[in-house]
């Protein structure tokens, strides 16, 4: 039971759920696209919530890099 749970809470990517939430977004605009449920119109309407997604993939791949950059600098400082 506790390993569903953590499948259905998406433990395993904890660190790149942003990642996922961002390019989830773009993936099923393009996939509504092709699939005939969104006219060429209409997805360039949603294109800009589309691109939305990817900066937010982008902003999460920055938000990490930053905090596993950032921590050997906290435990040197406290060292001294």
């Amino acid at each position: 039971m506790s390993a569903l749970f953590k499948l259905l809470t998406a433990a395993p990517l904890k660190d790149y759920r942003t990642q996922v939430l961002g390019g989830l977004v773009f993936a099923t605009g393009v996939a509504n696209w092709l699939v005939g449920d969104l006219t060429l119109t209409e997805l360039l309407q949603n294109l800009p919530a589309m691109v939305g997604g990817l900066g937010l993939s982008t902003l999460g791949a920055k938000v990490n890099g930053v905090k596993d950059v950032a921590a050997p600098a906290r435990k040197a400082a406290r060292a001294k």
